[in-house]
């Protein structure tokens, strides 16, 4: 295993803090990635596309993208395309033939970043060595959709990222780091 720091703006960091929104929030994304044996990722939206850009980064080994073919993932598609990155549709994770899709990439982890979609059991088994969730929040306290609303609404002065494990459970896999 490798720790790599990756900053929100797609930069990789030397293990720094950096600022977002005039220096109001203080985020730092650490994720846990594995090299040389392949991560699929599961993206959508900005926080996916940037995810995407900077492990392109890293000399990670991607092996596939999971993301909905919609507009609003337009930079994914785009940035996938350019790389040549296989894709497949997020709409289909919930049939019965997706995790055996997903071995034929032979990736030993999973890493999702702002994916909308609920993984199953049966998917999260698909990676020996397990699928990592980048939530936007401190868990457990801000387990769930729109995460990044409660810190406001309670007057927290930071803001978080929270690497865990998935499991089938919302946001309820062992943290790896906050």
């Amino acid at each position: 295993f490798r720790y790599t720091d990756l900053a929100w703006d797609g930069k990789v960091s030397a293990g720094r803090s950096f600022s977002l929104d005039q220096k109001i929030y203080r985020r730092r994304l650490r994720l846990l990635v594995v090299s040389p044996s392949g991560v699929v990722l599961f993206l959508g939206k900005d926080p996916g596309f940037i995810g995407l850009k900077t492990l392109g980064k890293c000399d990670i080994d991607i092996k596939c993208v999971v993301t909905e073919k919609r507009k609003y993932n337009e930079k994914i598609l785009k940035c996938t395309s350019s790389r040549r990155l296989p894709v497949l549709d997020a709409g289909d994770v919930r049939r019965e033939e997706f995790p055996s899709r997903l071995l034929s990439f032979n990736a030993l982890t999973g890493l999702s970043l702002s994916f909308p979609y609920m993984l199953s059991k049966k998917v999260i088994e698909a990676f020996p060595g397990g699928v990592l969730n980048c939530h936007p929040a401190r868990l457990p306290q801000n387990r769930g959709r729109l995460p990044t609303v409660w810190p406001i609404l309670e007057c927290d002065r930071q803001a978080h990222y929270t690497l865990h494990v998935m499991n089938e459970q919302i946001d309820a896999g062992p943290i790896v780091d906050v």
